[in-house]
């Protein structure tokens, strides 16, 4: 991989403006040891953050409206603030676990983050917003393995990966349950309480938990993020094939997608900031 990249941009349409403001570039990825911030249509690509030379750098996850990003690196949790340029505000502050080893993070709508340990049994913690220590007790415990972990956008819900299906865990009950059988799932869309679930062959669909209704995809990817309301997306072409690139598109896939990176490399899934 390729630590000093050059990056191209390739322009298919006029892009819709955000509905809301947000905080410096609002979408993430990560190339190499770098995370860079760029918007939508290809501007404003800044480096925010560079891991060290043995470093690794496993997911990266948006506060909303921006501001802040959560890396997870070397299995630490890290918190950074950066300002409307995508420039970083001092230097990334690492958050404290019962267990040390971290997989994942998702940020709720109050800026409290959701954990994902590696220990057994698996965990999920809470990071309130600023604090420097997760809550002295996880919100979930599970004897098998958890997998992907997503807030709902009201803040109501974590939704999990399981041995038995998809899980949503109640904040205000303390409960947890099944909501959808085996499935895989990329995100939480930036508007209502739909799930992006992964399928076979790259493929995905959304799961509206209002409705019990699924609308299908319309195009193949990897870590697939709605952005701007739900009318675009932003994602990384699937591992079979021979070059990566992050690419946004809109959302019912009308037009053309364009590439935000301009060169092939290999990049960590992206995220898009929601208002």
């Amino acid at each position: 991989m390729l630590r000093n990249l050059a990056f191209g941009v390739l322009i298919a349409a006029t892009l819709p403006a955000p509905a809301a403001a947000i905080v410096g570039p609002p979408i993430a990825y990560g190339a190499s040891n770098t995370i860079y911030l760029v918007n939508p249509d290809g501007t404003g690509l800044r480096a925010l953050y560079s891991a060290g030379r043995k470093a690794s750098l496993t997911g990266i996850d948006l506060r909303r409206g921006g501001g802040q990003i959560a890396i997870i690196e070397n299995h630490q949790l890290k918190v950074l603030d950066y300002d409307d340029r995508g420039v970083a505000i001092g230097s990334a502050r690492t958050i404290s676990f019962p267990c040390g080893t971290i997989l994942e993070a998702d940020y709720g709508a109050d800026g409290s983050l959701a954990a994902k340990d590696g220990c057994f049994p698996n965990h999920i913690w809470r990071v309130a917003p600023g604090a420097s220590v997760s809550d002295a007790a996880p919100l979930v415990t599970e004897s098998t393995t958890i997998g992907d972990v997503d807030w709902s956008r009201d803040g109501a819900r974590i939704y999990y990966e399981s041995a038995d299906g998809l899980r949503a865990y109640d904040v205000a009950s303390e409960t947890s349950s099944v909501i959808y059988p085996d499935h895989s799932m990329w995100d939480v869309t930036t508007t209502g309480d739909r799930l992006i679930l992964a399928s076979t062959n790259w493929n995905y669909f959304v799961r509206d938990l209002a409705s019990g209704t699924d609308t299908p995809g319309c195009t193949q990817g990897y870590a697939i993020h709605y952005g701007n309301n739900d009318t675009q997306m932003v994602y990384r072409t699937p591992t079979q094939r021979s070059a990566f690139y992050i690419l946004v598109t809109n959302s019912d896939c009308s037009g053309a997608p364009f590439r935000i990176t301009g060169k092939a490399g290999a990049y960590l899934g992206p995220d898009w900031a929601a208002p």
